[in-house]
């Protein structure tokens, strides 16, 4: 999908599932402002805070061991974290679809006649 549409710049559809919203709102011969934009899609590694995932699986170790527990994963580096974020990614990408939906950028109103 090159652009995506809307009439109140919150909900995006294709041109064709706007222009027929637009015909059930308002009288034919109508102008109107429609809102066009670019759809992101996303990835499953867009959603991946692996720091996050590191603090939960060490908060885990805390409460199992208290303060025994306080330089558990210290010592993984930023490229043994960046590995982590992709072999999840790649899981994720071979068990499951990718994400369904998107955010818009670079909206501008258009005019159309209905």
């Amino acid at each position: 999908m090159e652009y995506v549409y809307s009439l109140d710049e919150s909900a995006f559809y294709d041109y064709e599932s706007i222009i027929e919203t637009a015909k059930e709102d308002y009288e034919i011969g109508t102008e109107v402002t429609i809102y066009k934009g670019e759809p992101v899609e996303f990835n499953h590694s867009d959603f991946i805070d692996i720091e996050h995932i590191i603090d939960s699986i060490k908060e885990r170790a805390f409460e199992e061991c208290d303060e025994y527990a306080d330089l558990y994963l210290n010592d993984l580096c930023k490229d043994s974290k960046k590995v982590l974020k992709e072999i999840i990614a790649e899981w994720l990408n071979k068990n499951t679809k990718k994400p369904n939906f998107y955010t818009v950028k670079n909206v501008v109103e258009i005019k159309v006649t209905i």
